[in-house]
């Protein structure tokens, strides 16, 4: 009984959310600051999201993506793809690293 337990444990924790990257950057040449963002966070399978965050003095503007197998079904910016692949990697805990 242990041993089942200890198995459907381990296969529930690939469900959790465990992988994760966060990029700052300056989206605008008028804005000061790295005040805009994507973050990607994702389960052991690749499955979960990307949150960005497009900063500007006039309007800021926040995007949600679905990923799924590491992969989305939307177009990706250049910072999203960037954080989706360190994600993916081993790299998921170093922050905004360029």
């Amino acid at each position: 009984r242990v041993e089942k337990d200890l198995d459907n444990l381990g296969e529930e924790s690939r469900n959790h959310l465990q992988k994760w990257a966060l990029f700052r950057y300056k989206a605008f040449a008028n804005t000061g600051g790295e005040q805009s963002f994507s973050l990607a966070v994702l389960n052991h399978r690749g499955d979960g999201f990307i949150l960005s965050s497009i900063y500007g003095r006039e309007e800021s503007r926040v995007y949600a993506k679905a990923i799924k197998n590491g992969k989305s079904g939307y177009p990706l910016s250049d910072e999203e793809q960037k954080v989706l692949a360190r994600a993916l990697s081993d790299k998921s805990l170093k922050l905004d690293e360029k």
